[in-house]
């Protein structure tokens, strides 16, 4: 269990330095494109063992836990409107596009997964440990 976790973690840093990557790179060069193409892969394989591998031991977890069961909703709910924005940042930029408009939804981009890493590490991660 130990070492799916830590999987999961180094993912998330990989996931976070490509968008910095990208970022620095520019969404308007084809390098830039690239980079962002493979932070897109890199999430949904990384969103795929999530839902094959973590959920179902936390919500057979929660069958008995009921605070459990709330988190995993919340988590699951939340990540929904993350799925959303990521699916059309991704379509958006995917074929270039570059200015303010660009860094606005680069920001909120990576603040909304940055942040959803910081709470998966902190409070769904440790529950999986533990079990």
């Amino acid at each position: 269990m130990n070492n799916f976790i830590e999987q999961l973690r180094k993912e998330h840093t990989q996931i976070l330095d490509h968008l910095q990557e990208v970022k620095k790179l520019g969404v308007h060069t084809m390098e830039g494109r690239n980079v962002l193409m493979a932070a897109k892969d890199l999430l949904c394989q990384h969103l795929k063992n999530e839902d094959e591998k973590l959920y179902p031991k936390l919500k057979k977890d929660a069958e008995d836990d009921k605070k459990l069961k709330e988190i995993i909703i919340l988590f699951i709910n939340e990540m929904k409107k993350t799925t959303e924005f990521c699916k059309v940042f991704f379509e958006k930029y995917s074929i270039g596009g570059g200015g303010i408009e660009f860094l606005r939804d680069f920001e909120k981009l990576y603040n909304l997964l940055k942040n959803r890493i910081l709470k998966e590490e902190t409070i769904l991660y440790l529950r999986y440990k533990r079990s």
